[in-house]
């Protein structure tokens, strides 16, 4: 697991780096696959975006839940006036970086129609981030709520996501974006004004996410738990509602 996800699964056309692990292991060589998973094209939101030094956000949406329609969207929002950080306003000084979010629901018949298993989310999830395209650790790790998803989640259980239900990657160049430095112990950036700001405008894109996310999520008037809640009535539902 730690070896398929030292790579960025995920690699935007402006990143230049090539990076490939391999492992060699003769006397168990069903072990040698650690392709990256390939479950990141079967999300149920989507959600892709550039950040630039001044904290403009360059996004595309998409939404292909199975049994809602689906939706395109692409857009510009200014994060940086948007973020709830006392420096609100001011120029960010961790440098652009990318983003992006892979969210799927979490019932298991909306993952069963997307080919997902629960446990294979389950060994995936959590937001990681990635420096010329290596992975810096322990952010991602189960447990590792660096973005504060989970503690918003309990004040706000329907109107926010957890890092159960997300694969996320914040990626950057170092020559870029010198003031996101390592710890002396190398688990992890040094929590300074830089790393707050990338932090920051994380929670800011995400937000950003959340309120198109609560658009399109299929909606349960209770119809659905009336007629045993199979996923043909579940989508005629959200067909309806959106409708």
């Amino acid at each position: 697991r730690t070896l398929r996800r030292l790579p960025s699964p995920v690699r935007p056309d402006s990143l230049d780096y090539k990076f490939e692990v391999r492992l060699m292991c003769p006397d168990h060589p069903h072990l040698e696959n650690i392709e990256p998973s390939d479950i990141l094209p079967r999300a149920h939101y989507q959600f892709t975006a550039l950040i630039d030094e001044d904290g403009t956000c360059d996004f595309e949406y998409a939404c292909r839940h199975p049994v809602v329609p689906p939706r395109d969207l692409a857009q510009r929002e200014d994060l940086a006036a948007a973020s709830s950080d006392k420096r609100s306003g001011e120029t960010p000084r961790c440098g652009s970086f990318w983003l992006s979010l892979y969210v799927w629901d979490r019932s298991r018949e909306y993952l069963a129609a997307s080919g997902i298993s629960p446990k294979v989310l389950g060994a995936e999830c959590g937001v990681s981030i990635y420096r010329d395209g290596l992975r810096v650790l322990p952010y991602g790790e189960p447990g590792n709520d660096w973005l504060l998803l989970d503690k918003d989640r309990i004040q706000d259980p329907s109107g926010k996501i957890g890092n159960d239900q997300v694969i996320g990657l914040v990626q950057f160049l170092q020559e870029s974006n010198l003031r996101l430095r390592d710890k002396t112990d190398r688990e992890g950036l040094i929590d300074n004004e830089a790393f707050q700001d990338l932090r920051e405008l994380v929670r800011a894109a995400i937000r950003t996410f959340t309120s198109l996310w609560k658009q399109d999520r299929p909606r349960d008037d209770g119809i659905a738990r009336k007629r045993k809640g199979t996923l043909a009535v579940a989508r005629e539902v959200a067909t309806a509602l959106h409708d």
